[in-house]
């Protein structure tokens, strides 16, 4: 039998070999993969938990990011074209700097509908960001 570092050897001289038969046996099997997820999902669901709980505390900028994002497709802000790396940039450092990211032109407003570019945000401490709302922006009428 071998030993996990044989394995390991093996594993790293045939990687992308086994990858692929790895994706086409998925492919072919489908409802036996849901269904050993779904399987491991209830078995480990502390786990997972914990899990997932660990990641969100260490990916803050990273979450928040998708969170804006998944906010701003749904009301129809974000254009195609956007820089998505350049946005979660913007939120991992307005979490290290302990910042709130504000629209400079809100999103959700019934005079303009700013939209959910890098372009459009800026770093603002919380009370000034909580206090300007949606209600102000540049050159508003």
């Amino acid at each position: 039998m071998p030993t996990a570092a044989e394995n390991a050897r093996y594993y790293q001289k045939h990687k992308e070999r086994l990858k692929k038969k790895l994706a086409e046996w998925k492919s072919a099997n489908k409802d036996k993969c849901l269904s050993y997820g779904r399987a491991w999902n209830e078995k480990n669901k502390e786990a997972r938990s914990a899990s997932f709980k660990a990641w969100r505390l260490t990916n803050k900028g990273t979450r928040n990011a998708a969170i804006a994002a998944y906010r701003a497709t749904k009301r129809k802000a974000t254009p195609k074209w956007t820089c998505l790396q350049a946005i979660r940039d913007i939120y991992e450092k307005a979490v290290s700097m302990k910042l709130h990211v504000d629209h400079i032109v809100p999103i959700n407003n019934n005079l303009v509908c700013g939209l959910h570019v890098p372009a459009n945000l800026q770093l603002l401490p919380g009370l000034t960001n909580q206090s300007k709302g949606n209600r102000t922006w540049p050159d508003m009428p």
